[in-house]
This record gives structure tokens, sequence and C-alpha cells, in this order.
């Protein structure tokens, strides 16, 4: 009797932590139709997916590195949805893909952002930072987006923002981007590495920001500023994933150390290697925290809107993360008002399953919604992850956890030809519909691809599934 009332006792603070001034459509139940359709066809998606969605509308834009044929390594690509029929890409050519960077082993683990939208009336800026592989070096390409006319009306702008140099020999390797939501600038944390062979060799978390004025130390003619945060062993596995979330207007660095999920935000202190830094652990359960993490920064309650609330936050994070040695998913959240964080448990996993493809997003009601992929005897299953609340449910299920308060699905089983591959990057339309972006195999024509797994707008009484 005490656990059930425990459960009710945190659900009532759930549900109080998200005001219903703020709140959208209802979520759509679970039983809303799977549609999965191919992206781009025949190209081996290598080192990484990243999603965003254009402001104002229901569209996508992804970025991820293809193999060519016949050419060794990689190149950077990008797909974007437009009207159907008028794309080059998709089924029914409601996709626009496209070669960003044809230069030799380049485009591993991208991360896509777009600025935000008013800051320039004409349109906004889509940007990816990503891996150069040939030159062990950080790229970013740029292009700006017409809102009015619903096109691209540039060329993509590639420049290279930092690369090796003195005692630095390895820049870049992961990387994450985001625009920042009052200038627009973009900002993007990645990782380099020292000399593996000196003394005591170390690799750093770095921080890459434009400024525009050829006066800086990184990027094209100098305008970015580049500096290290944070300090670690070159052997250790700190920085092994890292990531960007905006918290009360401030920017804030999340990265896994061996020590625990760590952050670092700009404030004085000698806490970080830059003095301007200040560092703390979030979660120190155990040392294998933090791998796989992603963030998702959502904003709302803004002065000047409907229902706005200076007691409450602007802006905050969703972050999903493994607990290698709990075997759990964990989501690390900003309330909107109390604590910096809350700290929740997603979903529990096999002691010898692999999981990847570990996406989040954060829905119209600022609920998080996760996907991931785990091992079972056909392959990988692809999985999705809401909590309860968001389809006006009290309790979860599928997730591996007793008395869980998360709702956790297979949504596209693996099968005897066809599997999910490890990365995936999700997103919830305005309308409350999940899609997820995920490489796949089939063995069955021995075929890769980059597809698309979307619920329908409509409901049925039986599943479909349309590959």
């Amino acid at each position: 009797m005490k656990k059930v009332l425990r459960l009710l006792l945190i659900l009532l603070v759930w549900f109080s932590a998200f005001p219903s001034s703020h709140a959208q459509a209802a979520p759509p139940p679970p039983d809303h139709p799977w549609l999965s359709e191919i992206v781009d066809y025949d190209i081996k998606v290598v080192g990484g997916i990243s999603t965003a969605r254009l402001p104002g509308t229901n569209r996508l834009v992804v970025a991820y590195a293809g193999d060519r044929q016949f050419i060794s390594g990689a190149i950077l690509k990008f797909a974007m949805q437009v009207p159907k029929g008028s794309g080059n890409c998709g089924v029914p050519k409601d996709w626009h893909c496209m070669e960003v960077d044809t230069s030799q082993s380049v485009g591993y683990n991208p991360s896509i952002a777009v600025s935000p939208a008013g800051i320039n009336p004409d349109g906004v800026y889509i940007g990816i930072s990503y891996f150069d592989d040939a030159n062990n070096s950080l790229k970013f390409a740029s292009t700006f987006y017409d809102t009015r006319n619903e096109k691209l009306t540039s060329t993509w702008f590639i420049q290279t923002i930092d690369k090796p140099t003195g005692s630095v020999a390895h820049v870049g390797e992961i990387s994450s981007l985001t625009y920042d939501p009052k200038t627009g600038m973009p900002m993007i944390t990645y990782l380099s590495y020292g000399d593996h062979t000196a003394t005591n060799p170390s690799k750093w978390l770095n921080s890459a920001s434009y400024l525009g004025t050829t006066d800086r130390n990184c990027g094209y003619l100098l305008t970015w500023s580049c500096i290290k945060i944070v300090r670690a062993p070159y052997y250790s596995d700190t920085f092994s994933a890292i990531g960007l979330g905006w918290i009360d207007s401030k920017l804030y660095y999340f990265y896994a150390s061996e020590s625990g999920l760590s952050y670092a935000t700009f404030a004085p202190s000698f806490t970080c290697l830059d003095p301007n830094y200040f560092c703390a652990r979030v979660d120190t359960t155990d040392p294998a925290v933090g791998l796989g993490l992603k963030v998702s920064s959502w904003s709302g309650n803004l002065p000047g809107t409907p229902g706005y609330n200076s007691l409450m936050r602007e802006n905050g994070v969703n972050i999903v993360f493994k607990d290698e040695t709990d075997k759990r998913i964990k989501l690390l959240t900003t309330p909107k008002t109390g604590s910096l964080f809350s700290l929740k448990t997603v979903a529990a996993y096999g002691a010898t399953a692999e999981l990847s493809s570990l996406s989040v997003t954060t829905d119209p009601n600022y609920f998080a919604a996760v996907t991931y992929t785990e091992q079972s005897s056909r392959g990988d299953d692809l999985f999705l992850a809401r909590p309860a609340p968001a389809y006006n449910m009290f309790f979860g299920g599928g997730c591996g956890i007793t008395m869980g308060t998360w709702v956790c699905n297979a949504v596209l089983p693996a099968t005897a030809d066809s599997s999910a591959g490890g990365d995936a990057g999700i997103d919830v339309s305005p309308g409350n519909l999940v899609r997820i972006i995920f490489n796949s195999f089939n063995s069955n024509v021995n075929t890769y691809g980059l597809q698309i797994l979307r619920q329908d707008d409509y409901k049925m009484s039986l599943p479909l599934i349309r590959r």
C-alpha cells in the first residue's frame, strides 16, 4: 500500500510540474498506425544520424554520413522533407537528398541544428558539425533556409573550425551543435586529443563559439573562439559522449566521465581547466553512467506568451543516457520549477544486451520521448519509450521495471531479413505524433538505407507497417 501511495504522490508532482496553460493537443494513443518508408535507398549509413525540425513547420532535416560506392571513406549527406512529389528521394518523393561535403572520409558523428525563428525575418540557418577523419579535424557546414518560399537559398558553406596543432593531434571526433536562442549564433562543443605518446597524455572538452569578428583563434578567417574547458586522461572513458543544452538561458556542456554524468557551464570558478567555467557531477551512481548521452533542449513559458509565469523556467533539458552498471536507461530532466535536475529511470535492459540508437526529443507538452534499439534473437528491435502521463495513463509497462512510470513498445521488431541499425534520431511533431529516423539493413536484398518510421495522423483498428 505504501508503494502505491508513494507512486501516486510522484505522479501528482510530475503532472503539477507542467502547467496546463502550455498544454498542447491531447497525445495520441498507442494505436496510431506506424508507417515505415525509405528516405535514402542503398546507402550504407555510417558514423551517426542527427535530426532537427524546421521552426514553424512539420518538416525534418537530417544529417548523416554515408559510404559511397567505389570510393574509400564516407561523405556528409543531408535530407530535408519537402512537399510530396517535389523531392528527389523517399517514397513518394517527399524528401530532398543532397551531398554536402564530398571530401574523402568526412561526415562522421554529425550534429545538426537550426537557428531560432524570428531572429532573421527571411528564414533560418541550418548547421552541421562533423568529423573530418582524413585530416583529424572538426568541420562545420551551414546553409540558409527561406521560410517564406520553403527552400534552401544558398549552397553549403564549409569551413574547418579546429585542427591538429602543437600538442593537439586529433580534433572533433565527437561534437554537438546548438544555436544561441537569443543571438542565433552557432556554438559547438567537441572532443580533442593530445599526442598519445607524450608523458601523461590528455584529452579535452572544447568549446567553439562564432563571434563574427576576425580577431579570434579558430574557424574561417579566425571568426570563432575555441577554448579548452575540461581536461581528462587520454585513456579514460571521460568525454565518450557529449552534448549541449540550454537551462535558464545558460549553455550547459554535458559529458560522460569516469566519476559519473557531469556538466560544465560558464561561471567563474576553479572547478574546470578553464577558470571561467564551473564543473559538477549530476549522477554519481557509479562510474559507468552517462554513456551514449543525448540532449534535447525545450523552450517554453517565454515572456510575452499566453500563460507566462515568471516563477517558472523559460527553458531546460531532457537528457537520456545509459547506466551500464545497473543496466538502466535513465533520463535527467529539468523541472519547470524547483531543483535544476530530476533523475528518472526509463527502462531496464538485459545484462548481456547491446543497447544502441539512444535518442531523445521533447513533445509539445514537455514530456521526453526516447528511442533505442535492443538486441533480440532476430536482430535489433527498435523501441519507443514515453512517460505514462504522455498517454494520459497512470502506470507504465513494457520497460522491464516493476511499477514503472514509462511505456515502452517495440515499434519495429527485427525480422529474419531486416533490422534497425545502431543509429537513430527522434522527433515528436506539433500534432504529438512520433517520427524516428534510423539506418536499416535488409539481408534479403542485401541493401542498406536511411528510413523513417512515423505514426500516421489517423487511427486504424489493425496495425499497419508499410515497407
